[in-house]
């Protein structure tokens, strides 16, 4: 059996079908230490091990797929009927981009790990079961369990369970930060205080913000070469007691190595080659909006290295023959667009890529158009709201002249763009509500995708920090903090929306939004991109 001293997992079930940042940037300064790494993505590894037997695997992998779009809709079909089966099996919400326990509230660890440990509930039980005693065996110094969005919190805690259930002694660490959705972070405050926190009955630390710095610091720690009150952004109670004041401190991204492709299988992914995250900072150079969470999962605003972009696509086309990259940035400014664009240009190859971007009068069709010729294909905007005064209200700073000229000029160039928006923001009456998906129905011309979320208030945001300042009132949590792994907060305001008017402007939306929406993930957005980019411009080379 092969050295292991870390072992970082990813477990299911993450939204995309692409290679983890958490891992890939992660494991690269223990790499660096000389550490040997282990990276774990459980959430590519159980669609592949839940329906291995099934054509559209192979059809998914394969390129000749995406060059027959009633092949690819056949394969999509085919993966939706499965996907039932495993829901209606074990009575939950399953697909590539969801996994819900009904009747279950997922952030009650007592309810998480009920469900998780149950085999008539939880498909991923047999493969968590193998990894855990797979583990146990290696015995690593340390493993991290990553936890970035909320469907990953139930077998999060199952696999921290089932590691100390097969004998598992070692340290494990719950980490991550580099999405935009949830991170330990999120309920820190929840993890500070006595009685001890449950999920410290199997996990031994939670690490608060970046993990970079983290991580190798650990495990010069763990190994006897340090002391574990100096490790930064910690938070461990058994080790350090409940009422340590934890040091929080930010990664130097000019000491970032490349991200690490070389642990990663391939074959693991559900594309003819995997789609691959990349970083470029860390932060949003924005970070005025009140609904928003990523200033507490990277304090601060970090540009990065543009060039150091490039060569992590060229090491992930070494590695693993991607050519299909998203840039997770939170936000990449029209300087940073352009000067990636230039940065990529003088690659080997003509990778597709993808970037998250602002409404904003600077980001004009020169620079589109630059980036265009670069290999941007997909932009996503956060629209948010069609209304200004709704807009204002959470910060945006977005004009609306500005929304409708990007929205023209990304068609008319052929980059693929997606509006993010929300309903229901305090403040926001059910008319304004309604002329957001009003806008949204009459520019499906403009747009390749967009998406209607419910607001949601996010325990770090602004706006739960600061209720008064926007109007709204929390309201306590009916679980105990000890017990609960939540990640957002409940309050109320004056005129609220109301259910009724909210559930009518849903299906409103689903019936004149969905089926066009619908008809580019398949299953997906990354293959419904694969699919109109080879329509487009044939395979990258």
């Amino acid at each position: 059996m092969s050295r292991c001293d870390v072992a970082l997992v990813f477990p299911p079930l993450w939204y995309y079908t692409s290679v983890p940042a958490d891992l890939t940037y992660t494991s690269a300064p223990l790499t660096d230490l000389g550490l040997a790494v282990r990276c774990i993505d459980l959430s590519a590894a159980l669609p592949l091990g839940l329906f291995r037997e099934h054509s559209f695997v192979t059809a998914l992998q394969a390129r000749a797929t995406y060059e027959d779009r009633t092949v690819l809709e056949a394969a999509n079909r085919e993966l939706g009927k499965a996907s039932a089966t495993v829901a209606t099996t074990f009575g939950i919400r399953y697909g590539l981009r969801r996994m819900r326990f009904r009747g279950t509230d997922e952030a009650h660890l007592p309810e998480a790990l009920r469900v998780g440990l149950n085999g008539k509930r939880n498909p991923a039980l047999p493969l968590l079961a193998g990894v855990a005693a797979a583990l146990s065996k290696q015995a690593p110094l340390l493993i991290g369990i990553a936890l970035v969005y909320p469907s990953q919190r139930v077998q999060a805690v199952t696999l921290a369970r089932l590691l100390r259930h097969q004998g598992y002694q070692g340290f494990i660490a719950l980490y991550g930060s580099l999405q935009d959705e949830i991170g330990p972070g999120d309920f820190a405050e929840d993890l500070l205080k006595e009685p001890i926190h449950w999920l410290f009955r199997d996990v031994d630390a939670a690490i608060v913000g970046e993990a970079e710095n983290t991580l190798p610091a650990l495990c010069t720690a763990l190994a006897g070469d340090g002391d574990l009150g100096a490790v930064p952004n910690l938070i461990a109670p058994r080790h350090l007691g409940a009422d340590y004041r934890v040091e929080r401190v930010i990664y130097d991204l000019e000491q970032q190595p490349l991200p690490d492709f070389s642990r990663l299988d391939p074959m693991l992914y559900l594309t003819p080659d995997p789609v691959v995250d990349l970083r470029m900072g860390r932060g949003c150079p924005w970070g005025r909006c009140g609904f928003c969470a990523i200033q507490a999962h990277h304090p601060g605003y970090r540009p990065g290295d543009i060039q150091n972009v490039a060569r992590a696509m060229m090491a992930a086309r070494d590695s693993m023959g991607s050519t299909f990259f998203r840039i997770r940035d939170d936000l990449v400014t029209p300087g940073q667009l352009r000067q990636l664009a230039e940065a990529i240009e003088t690659l080997p190859f003509a990778p597709r890529w993808s970037v998250r971007a602002r409404f904003h009068s600077s980001l004009t069709r020169e620079t589109l158009q630059k980036a265009a010729s670069a290999g941007l294909e997909e932009l996503w905007l956060g629209l948010e709201s069609a209304v200004p005064r709704v807009r204002a209200l959470m910060g945006k700073g977005v004009e609306q002249d500005e929304v409708e000229r990007i929205l023209i000029d990304g068609h008319e160039l052929g980059i693929r763009t997606r509006a993010l928006s929300m309903i229901g923001f305090p403040g926001e009456t059910a008319t304004e509500a309604r002329q957001t998906l009003s806008f949204l129905e009459a520019r499906l011309g403009l747009l390749t995708t967009a998406s209607v979320s419910p607001f949601e208030l996010m325990r770090q945001s602004p706006m739960a920090r600061r209720p008064n300042d926007f109007g709204i009132r929390l309201l306590p949590d009916t679980l105990p903090r000890y017990a609960r792994l939540r990640y957002r907060s409940r309050a109320t305001w004056d005129n609220p929306i109301t259910r009724d008017q909210f559930k009518s402007m849903l299906l409103a939306a689903a019936t004149s939004l969905l089926p066009r929406l619908q008809s580019e993930l398949l299953p997906d957005a990354h293959h419904g991109w694969i699919a109109a980019s080879v329509a487009r411009s044939g395979w990258p080379c």
